[in-house]
């Protein structure tokens, strides 16, 4: 800003608060951030863990409607650590894991 007064200038730039409550810049981005993680984390338990899945948990064969970033993160090969350091389960689970899209509650 100080390399281009001209350019961009703005007359409200010192009274901007970054830091420091609720009217801060900091303050509402983190504020905005919980309020989405709050909704984020319901959704998943209550109704995105089961979205992708390719099996019923009765083994009959389920319609995956959408994948979810969970998901696709745990496909892309966080399943296995996860499943041994976490959870004790072997790889060839984790591999069964993310075929079926079958993660459990607590690997969330």
């Amino acid at each position: 800003v100080a390399s281009w007064p001209k350019i961009f200038y703005f007359s409200y730039m010192d009274e901007i608060r970054y830091f420091g409550g609720m009217d801060s810049v900091a303050g509402c981005a983190t504020f905005l951030y919980f309020m989405w993680f709050a909704f984020y984390v319901s959704f998943m338990l209550l109704v995105g863990i089961n979205m992708p899945r390719t099996y019923e948990k009765n083994g009959e064969r389920a319609d995956p409607t959408y994948d979810t970033v969970f998901h696709s993160t745990m496909r892309q090969g966080a399943c296995i650590p996860v499943g041994r350091y976490f959870r004790g389960r072997s790889k060839s689970d984790s591999l069964r894991l993310m075929e079926e899209n079958d993660f459990d509650t607590i690997d969330f």
